[in-house]
């Protein structure tokens, strides 16, 4: 519900419409070349002379099919009323409608008038004053159309990104591979690092205000042209970020809006967009001891020094390159929200005489807690009122839900077990990036167990007096210090490829499959091989796969035959710590290879009992790495048909396989 809001002079506005001006000029700023600088005009002059010869490919049918696939459901439409449901199965009837208007779009660069309008919707935010314009939330609703075509841009510029090596490792946000786990480890490691050898650290937040919603557009084609980003491409970008509407509608009225800065709210292109532009700050030149990393607009600054003259000198140094360069991208940092956090583990550092750091002639906040991605630091490194608060709110959920639904659960006793393992859990170990590596403490482990107390007591059902290292014997779970271990170390071994020692035995990432990046593969080659289900025939090839695991051994074999003659057989042994899905993958990897060296026959039929293994060959954006090189092999001129056999009984040819294995 929308009250009088405050205008710039303070009065107080008297109709609906002043106040959706009001709060559409607050959220929505207009971008002004009054006061622009020498840069500014020297980017706006760059812009009118950049020339790109290459243009990229035309957008694929898979390529569309699968962008409108990966969408989100359920999701409220934009002005026009389509879906994502109703884009589906216009795409599935007439898949060559938007294959053709969309390249059409391409070749020519332009964007619809009509999908550049976003229909605005305005949410109170909670505990803030309706008065004052900026305390609502904005939300902009795109039509679902324009939305796959924007993601189709978006693929495309990332691969370019990528393929160019124009990603910043700093940037966290919005990245492959990159999560609020790796950025906070990669905080923890800067700030130990920088500890080494009783050295003194400060930790400064720095909140861009408004960030998304003011980034100057110039700047992005500034960037996107630098780049040297395709140019059918680039033409594309240009009309869509031109001449951009909001419509605001309440029953019979409506308001429509210029939006001539920013990137377009709920799109799929506008956090790359930001990234482009800040992924520019890491180009300014920073003083020894000091790391500034993102994640989307959250920026954080680790500062070492020897004393507090030396803080003050480095940090107010940054803030000033800091402020310029935001003046060059019409960007600003609110300085009531930016803090800094002294580290005060082993009294390097105090809070009653911490360095004087001023941003935009504002001292900033010195605190002794600072919240970062989820997590809340404190500045001895506990992480205690970290879990005080998690514990709090999982206390309250617990109950919450023993309320709302205590009945319901009586009769379903492993329901809440459910729900523990899938929500509760998960939400407890968040931020483990962070605070992983304090695992080895006690106070840390005590935590743990003690926030894991209340639900283990309703999913045991057992009394209060129960001991709590009892109770995840009872409920059939891990304590949770030892999760948090196994979260942890698999995150270290996956993400980071780092191997890890836990106890006695020692994991190395070699053993663990390594994740595709897809942002280096064209979004125009990512393979998929369908399949068919069906009985096996009389065929002129046919081969048949299986990986099986009998006795903690992980086997692999193919059977072909030749009009029902058996000609060749193939078995392989695989390492115990390999999965019955690589094995199943790997066999018709096998076969593939093997339908290489056969030249008479062209067509062949190759046959799986696993449903999981075709529906991840038929993905294009599987991850999976062995995935990915079976793919490759599967590019033959010859007619290889993939089949899953129907029922749950197997044929001659799978019993013939398992023998083999076994």
């Amino acid at each position: 519900m929308l009250h009088s809001v405050k205008t710039s002079n303070g009065a107080k506005t008297k109709d609906l419409q002043t106040t959706v001006e009001v709060i559409v000029k607050s959220l929505f700023p207009d971008d002004s070349e009054e006061d622009e600088n020498q840069w500014h005009q020297n980017v706006r002059n760059y812009l009118e002379h950049v020339n790109l010869n290459n243009d990229d490919q035309v957008f694929t049918a898979p390529e569309i099919s699968q962008v409108i696939k990966i969408m989100p459901k359920k999701k409220a439409p934009g002005i026009d009323g389509i879906s994502i449901e109703i884009a589906k199965i216009i795409n599935n009837a007439r898949p060559e409608l938007l294959h053709g208007i969309l390249n059409k779009y391409l070749q020519i660069g332009f964007f619809p008038k009509t999908w550049k309008t976003a229909k605005l919707v305005l949410i109170n935010k909670a505990g803030k004053n309706p008065e004052d314009p900026k305390s609502y939330r904005p939300i902009c609703l795109l039509p679902v159309i324009s939305k796959v075509l924007d993601k189709l841009i978006t693929q495309r510029v990332t691969h370019h990104l990528s393929k160019q090596n124009l990603l910043n490792p700093k940037q966290h946000g919005f990245r492959a591979g990159k999560s609020c786990d790796t950025a906070g480890l990669q905080v923890w490691r800067q700030i130990q690092t920088l500890m080494k050898n009783k050295g003194k650290v400060c930790v400064v937040s720095l909140d861009v205000a408004g960030a998304f919603d003011n980034v100057w557009r110039p700047a992005i084609l500034h960037y996107l042209a630098k780049a040297g980003c395709p140019k059918n491409l680039y033409s594309l970008i240009i009309d869509y970020l031109a001449d951009r509407k909001i419509l605001f509608q309440h029953n019979n009225y409506s308001w429509t809006f210029d939006f001539t800065r920013g990137v377009p709210q709920g799109s799929c292109s506008g956090p790359l967009f930001w990234n482009l532009v800040a992924d520019s700050i890491f180009e300014i030149s920073m003083p020894e001891n000091c790391f500034l990393q993102a994640f989307a607009d959250d920026l954080v600054l680790i500062v070492g020094g020897a004393t507090k003259k030396d803080f003050e000198a480095k940090c107010n140094n940054i803030m000033l390159k800091l402020q310029n360069w935001g003046k060059k991208h019409k960007l600003s940092f609110n300085s009531a929200k930016t803090t800094i956090m002294p580290i005060t583990f082993g009294g390097r550092l105090s809070h009653s005489d911490s360095p004087s750091v001023f941003l935009d002639g504002q001292e900033i906040r010195v605190v002794q807690t600072m919240r970062y991605l989820g997590v809340l630091w404190d500045s001895f490194l506990t992480f205690s009122e970290h879990f005080k608060i998690v514990k709090k709110k999982v206390d309250i959920l617990t109950c919450q839900l023993n309320i709302v639904a205590h009945s319901f659960f009586s009769k379903r006793l492993n329901l809440f077990r459910k729900i523990y393992i899938a929500a509760i859990e998960p939400y407890i170990l968040f931020g483990h990036g962070a605070w992983g590596h304090r695992l080895n403490l006690i106070q840390i482990k005590n935590n743990l167990l003690s926030i894991q107390r209340r639900p283990l007591l309703k999913i045991t059902g057992a009394f209060r007096t129960a001991p709590s290292v009892a109770l995840p014997v009872i409920a059939g779970l891990l304590p949770l210090d030892l999760k948090a271990v196994e979260v942890h170390s698999l995150f270290l071994i996956k993400s980071n490829r780092e191997e890890v020692k836990i106890g006695p035995t020692s994991f190395s990432p070699s053993e663990y499959e390594v994740k595709v990046n897809l942002t280096n593969i064209h979004p125009a080659k990512r393979l998929s091989i369908p399949f068919s289900i069906r009985d096996p025939k009389t065929e002129p090839l046919a081969i048949f796969t299986d990986g099986s695991g009998i006795n903690d051994k992980i086997g692999v074999a193919f059977v072909a035959y030749y009009h029902g003659v058996e000609i060749h057989t193939h078995m392989a042994r695989l390492p115990d710590f390999c999965s019955v899905f690589q094995a199943e993958v790997l066999g018709i990897k096998m076969a593939l290879d093997f339908c290489a060296n056969i030249q008479h026959i062209k067509d062949i039929h190759i046959y799986s009992d696993s449903r999981a293994t075709l529906q991840s060959l038929a993905d294009p954006i599987n991850h999976n790495s062995i995935v990915q090189k079976t793919k490759k092999h599967s590019i033959r001129p010859k007619k290889i048909l993939l089949l899953k056999c129907t029922g749950s009984r197997p044929t001659l040819g799978t019993k013939v396989t398992r023998g083999r294995i076994s």
